[in-house]
């Protein structure tokens, strides 16, 4: 993360609440794109993401659910909107995807991930942005692509991108033949050799080389790697039903 993106958030608002949730980045309009952790719960449980939400600064009149299937299927967040309380009242099943454009700022996209990276896409000049869950699957499905066309067909300026903690490069280990074809999809080579002749998947790699190739402004380091990482829930490590949230709340939520 730069320094200096986030310099003025209200990070005490949530400490307060006994949260660890990280700031990924704090666009100048106010945007801000959190990203949760092991000691904030479960955020597959509705009253954890309510809590997430609120303690950021949410005020929201909805937000934007996701049945996650590790596709490239994009969805607009009016296509999503659940209205009223986190855990309260009748909620519709949610569609099927993994990445949400929003273009509304009352509305807040929660994505779900364990060891998949999660990836914001701003676009600086207006409140439009993507929220995506990318893992290898949806990386070579083009999903990382798609977001950026969506926000550049919306008339975009400057588009900028974050990266969340996820799967690295110490862990991540993947099939040699298989990186190799991911690795020319993705037109980079995502393959780091690992002891004893294994190899792991670069996901960061191969996610900052489509931005560098599309004009995308990337505001993130390598983050950490959440199969190694205690601080994350990781389901190659185990956590085979909990998940942290990506999440934005808006400049005028």
């Amino acid at each position: 993360m730069k320094e200096g993106t986030a310099s003025d958030i209200r990070r005490s608002s949530y400490i307060d609440w006994g949260l660890l949730m990280e700031l990924l980045y704090r666009h100048a309009d106010g945007r801000s794109a959190f990203f949760s952790n092991r000691s904030d719960g479960n955020a597959r449980n509705s009253e954890v993401a309510e809590k997430l939400i609120v303690a950021a600064g949410g005020r929201y009149q909805s937000r934007a659910l996701l049945r996650q299937t590790h596709s490239s299927i994009i969805r607009d967040s009016a296509e999503l909107s659940q209205d009223g309380e986190i855990g309260k009242g009748q909620l519709r099943e949610p569609l099927e995807g993994d990445a949400i454009f929003v273009d509304e700022p009352r509305s807040v996209p929660i994505i779900l991930v364990a060891d998949c990276a999660p990836v914001v896409i701003f676009d600086s000049s207006s409140l439009c942005y993507v929220a995506i869950h990318a893992g290898w699957r949806g990386i070579y499905g083009g999903i990382i692509q798609g977001a950026i066309d969506r926000l550049r067909a919306a008339g975009s300026g400057e588009l900028i991108g974050v990266v969340g903690p996820h799967a690295g490069i110490c862990c991540y280990e993947f099939s040699s033949g298989d990186a190799d074809i991911f690795s020319q999809k993705v037109g980079t080579n995502a393959s780091v050799p690992l002891e004893g002749g294994a190899v792991a998947l670069d996901i960061y790699g191969s996610i900052s080389h489509l931005f560098q190739k599309s004009g995308v402004l990337l505001q993130s380091t390598r983050p950490p790697c959440t199969i190694c990482d205690e601080r994350y829930f990781s389901y190659r490590g185990g956590d085979l039903a909990s998940r942290m949230a990506l999440f934005v709340v808006g400049s005028d939520s």
